[in-house]
C-alpha cells in the first residue's frame, strides 16, 4: 500500500476515534474528555509525521514523502475549520 494512502487512512481513524470518544463520553468545560484529549494528541503526531515525511524526502528525493508532506496541511485545515 502506497504511503500517501496509509496517511490519509490513519487521518480518518484517528479523527473518527476522537469524534466517537467526544460524543460517547462527552467533555465538560472544566474536565476535558478523552476526545479532546485525542485532539491534543494529535498536533505532536502529525507534526513528528511531517518532519519524518521531510527528511525522508530531503535524505532520499522520494517523492511519496512529498505528496506525504503535502497531504499534512489540507488535513489540518479541514479539521480546524471543522469541515468534517
Amino acid at each position: 500500500m502506497r504511503k500517501e494512502v496509509k496517511l490519509i487512512l490513519f487521518y480518518i481513524t484517528y479523527v473518527s476515534i476522537f469524534l466517537f470518544t467526544d460524543s460517547y463520553y462527552p467533555s465538560g468545560p472544566c474536565t476535558p474528555g478523552p476526545g479532546c484529549m485525542l485532539f491534543l494528541l494529535l498536533i505532536p503526531i502529525s507534526v513528528i509525521l511531517f518532519v519524518w515525511d521531510a527528511y525522508w524526502y530531503i535524505r532520499q528525493r522520494e517523492r511519496q514523502s512529498l505528496t506525504c508532506m503535502l497531504i499534512h496541511p489540507p488535513v489540518w485545515i479541514i479539521i480546524l475549520t471543522g469541515l468534517i
